[in-house]
């Protein structure tokens, strides 16, 4: 191979090395297999999944790095070099720059790969993306940076879904290359390699970590030099096996993988039987093997007994053909009907004896492998879909009473005559009454009267701290009213009765729109951070817990949650924005259930949304 970096290799040993390269290609296995399938490079077993950009092939190796599989890239990248490789635990992701600025998720499951998801490339195509790794929620990716665009050398950190930049930073050295993520890890003492995002740069000659906690890069180690000296470092791979780094140095006569402990030494090296090695990644799992179904939700996810309900099953690696779905004794299935590899519906129909609480759903696929969702639903006492929502909406000043089941408006009342303010907030009902937080000029809290066609008050008080900010909503928590303000950051505790303020509590941003108690625990939306949150009292800290909704046919530019209640089994909450004015029912980690429609879509202004039973 002719070296990346000018002036690294002497002409004189390019037939040395040429020859050298045939030799080794021509081999199966790097190693004389003893009999012993116990024995190879690593004791960690698994698999290697490695570039060989002479090829242009994804290649699967075992542990005495014999190739198992070979899969050509061409198909996806056309003649250009892969320069990124990781695995998300289901499926590899490749890197390519120059023609294709592009992420791409594949299947391997065939003797073809095929894209399952594109990206562009970070940022916006510009650059040359390196290479990418996987922390189990995030993909990472380093760009080398552009001097037309005069941006340097910047780690991100990537949305899976879409490839929005959620975070970046520049890097500390201007040659970036092989990118790897270190979990946790240790011995029975707790010695390990410290977690984090790990690169090899192959102009500093050097190993650096980020510290995803302290938001801090650190060289931890140096490259390792290859027996021809220091101009042959040129790391361009790099892995973790749960205990050792892996590196792949590509560099004429320095072709090596090596094996590095945590303290940067050298453990093992083994020259390479490829002329232009590229990236590496090491996994445990076997990426030929057809996945199995995965379920994430069910939809509606609760039915009474005696009920009969037509379900869709949400989650994926579902396929066409004869599906078999169980939910468990008492519940009779039928019309199962395969929609896409992420969507199965069916009928169930719950006895009038099937035990209360939540069920197992196991779905399985035609060549018989199945998946099952713990506890994804419910045999309820109480009918969920017979329950009401109502809804605020200060742009018309009207609040609506809208019936689950289909969706009927049953009762609207006009907002004026209790909130002269024009500004109606938040809402929430105390087992007996409704009540609304008015912002605006009248700035109240109102318990109210909703028995005639006409609204009236019962009671009200000003809004904490008194009139200050802008109080956006309220929830009762069996006892005491909360009031959320976005103008103070805080929420308040207040006798229900006097609306005395008994305590407070920072909110979790800024923008706070949403507050509700479900299950004991105060949870929190905030419209600029995009998440819902959970208080935790012990520590007086909000932890966040699923992005609020995007929807439908938006993008994450057009969230904008507002009201948030439950309806004891899964979250609704509001979206408004316009054409974007929706309600979403939602599970307690972020699943979306039910879309609907605002009433007024386009000209409504939703804030406040309330659930009760009757």
């Amino acid at each position: 191979m002719i070296s990346f970096r000018t002036g690294r290799i002497r002409v004189g040993v390019l037939l040395m090395i040429v020859l050298s390269a045939t030799f080794l290609a021509s081999c199966d296995s790097l190693f004389v297999s003893d009999g012993d399938s116990d024995q190879g490079i690593t004791a960690k077993g698994g698999y290697f999944y490695f570039i060989d950009n002479t090829t242009l092939q994804v290649l699967m190796l075992d542990r005495n790095l014999r190739v198992l599989k070979a899969w050509d890239t061409q198909v996806l990248f056309g003649d250009t070099r892969l320069q990124g490789l990781t695995f998300d635990g289901k499926y590899l992701w490749l890197s390519a720059a120059g023609s294709y600025d592009e992420i791409v998720q594949v299947d391997a499951t065939g003797d073809t790969l095929k894209a399952v998801l594109t990206l562009d490339a970070p940022p916006e195509a510009r650059g040359t993306i390196r290479d990418i790794c996987w922390d189990g929620e995030y993909l990472w990716a380093v760009n080398s940076g552009s001097e037309t665009y005069a941006t340097p050398a910047t780690l991100y950190r990537l949305d899976a879904a879409t490839g929005g930049i959620l975070f970046e930073t520049p890097l500390p050295s201007p040659e970036p290359r092989a990118l790897t993520y270190v979990g946790e890890n240790g011995d029975a003492y707790g010695r390990g390699i410290a977690s984090g995002i790990y690169y090899a740069d192959v102009e500093h000659d050097c190993i650096y970590t980020y510290s995803t906690i302290k938001q801090l890069f650190d060289s931890v180690m140096a490259s390792p030099e290859p027996p021809r000296g220091a101009d042959y470092i040129f790391p361009v791979g790099l892995t973790f096996d749960g205990e050792d780094l892996w590196l792949v140095n590509s560099s004429s006569a320095g072709d090596h993988l090596y094996r590095i402990n945590r303290k940067g030494l050298e453990l093992e090296r083994v020259e390479l039987p490829y002329v232009t090695p590229g990236p590496i990644i090491w996994a445990t799992y076997d990426i030929r093997l057809v996945n199995p179904p995965t379920i994430n939700a069910v939809s509606p996810n609760a039915g009474s007994r005696g009920a009969s309900i037509n379900v869709t099953i949400l989650g994926a690696d579902f396929q066409d053909g004869t599906i078999t779905v169980s939910f468990g004794a008492g519940i009779t299935v039928s019309n199962v009907a395969f929609v896409d590899a992420g969507t199965v519906t069916a009928t169930i129909d719950i006895a009038a004896d099937a035990e209360f609480g939540p069920r197992t759903v196991t779905l399985t696929n035609p060549d018989g492998q199945s998946g099952l969702g713990d506890a994804l639903f419910t045999v309820s006492e109480v009918d969920p879909l017979a329950g009401y929502l109502w809804l605020t909406d200060p742009n018309n000043d009207v609040m609506y009473k809208i019936k689950i089941s289909d969706t009927t408006i049953v009762q609207q009342w006009d907002l004026l005559g209790v909130g002269p303010g024009g500004s109606s907030q938040g809402l929430t009902f105390d087992g007996t009454n409704v009540w609304l937080c008015d912002g605006g000029t009248n700035d109240k809290i109102i318990k109210l009267d909703t028995d005639g066609e006409n609204l009236a008050i019962l009671d009200s008080y000003t809004a904490p701290p008194n009139a200050e900010g802008i109080a956006r909503e309220i929830a009762f928590d069996g006892t005491n009213m909360w009031c959320a303000n976005s103008g103070t950051d805080y929420i308040y505790r207040l006798n229900i009765t006097t609306g005395a303020i008994l305590d407070s509590i920072p909110t979790p941003g800024d923008e706070i729109r949403g507050i509700v108690f479900a299950n004991g625990n105060l949870y929190a939306n905030d419209r600029i951070i995009d998440s819902v949150f959970v208080y935790n009292t012990g520590t007086g800290t909000w932890t966040a817990q699923f992005a609020t909704p995007i929807p439908p046919e938006g993008d994450e530019g057009d969230r904008y949650a507002t009201g948030m209640t439950w309806d004891g089994l899964n979250f609704w909450i509001v979206n408004s924005t316009y054409e974007f004015d929706y309600l979403f029912q939602v599970t307690t980690d972020g699943t979306v259930l039910i879309t609907y429609e605002v009433p007024n879509r386009g000209d409504a202004q939703p804030s406040g949304i309330l659930f009760t039973q009757e």
